[in-house]
Parts: structure tokens; C-alpha cells; sequence
């Protein structure tokens, strides 16, 4: 089930697994030739969740997935290692983001360019994860880190 006012930006750089909902204002965003966004099964997105694979970008989602609202992942980075030159001129720096299965991102969680999200996980509400997960963990904060395993 698509909710209300979803966009896709390029349709045909993404894949929808089965059992597929989400709420109203999602955004994804695959429009690079290379671009690409695959989603596996029964996942659901909360309202005004943004997954941005642009600039050659690549994002994997696992199944078994709950993404909570305002929740934004971005594959790729502006570079802006130069000060001479304009950061809207300095181009992107692409990236791979993957999340494994039975994870719970919760609402407003920020997932940064390079990280993989590790099976049976939860991203605790604000959290910003700014590096790897690994399997069977509660991670929070600014930047994200593991607090306790989960059994």
C-alpha cells in the first residue's frame, strides 16, 4: 500500500518486496543512472520518511523492517573540502547504506552515507547513525551507539 502524496524519483532504479506500506509524504529519490534503492519484504514506513540513494548512491533494506516517521537516509554527501571553491560546485560523494533484517528505526532517525545496520536492531528515536551497528543491538544518540545487546 502507497500512502497519500508519495514521490518516487526514478521508479525504475527501485525495488518494493512484498507487503509493502507506508504513510503519507514519503520521498525516494534513485534518479542517477546508477542510483539504486531495494526494499525487501514486510517493511512499513511511517509518514514523511525520505530515502535519498541519489548521486550513485545505494541503499538495501532489509525485511521484517519498521521505519518510523521523519526518518531520513541519504547515501550520499556534498564534499566540501575546499573553501575556494562553492560547495554547490564541489560535488557528491556517493555511498552504500544497508540495514539487514528485523530492524526498528524509530522516528526522526537520520542513517548518514556508509553504515550497515546489522540484523535484529533498534535505532532509538533522534538517533544519528554515523557508523556500523552490529547484529542484536540497542543503539541511541548523537552519533548513534550501542547501549546494551538485545537477546
Amino acid at each position: 500500500m502507497y500512502g497519500k502524496s508519495a514521490v518516487f524519483f526514478d521508479s525504475k532504479n527501485i525495488s518494493i518486496g512484498g507487503n509493502f506500506s507506508m504513510g503519507m509524504d514519503c520521498k525516494f529519490y534513485a534518479q542517477d543512472q546508477s542510483a539504486k534503492i531495494f526494499i525487501g519484504d514486510n517493511v512499513s514506513l511511517n509518514d514523511n520518511v525520505t530515502i535519498n540513494a541519489d548521486n550513485e548512491g545505494y541503499i538495501s533494506i532489509g525485511s521484517h523492517v519498521m521505519i518510523g516517521p521523519g526518518t531520513i537516509m541519504r547515501a550520499s554527501n556534498h564534499n566540501f573540502g575546499n573553501i575556494s571553491k562553492p560547495f554547490t560546485k564541489q560535488g557528491h560523494k556517493c555511498g552504500i547504506i544497508k540495514i539487514k533484517d528485523n530492524v526498528w528505526l524509530g522516528a526522526n532517525v537520520i542513517i548518514l552515507p556508509d553504515v550497515l545496520i546489522g540484523n535484529n536492531v533498534v535505532i532509538g528515536a533522534g538517533s544519528v547513525v554515523t557508523r556500523d551497528i552490529p547484529d542484536n543491538s540497542l543503539a541511541v544518540g548523537s552519533p548513534a551507539k550501542v547501549i546494551r545487546t538485545l537477546i
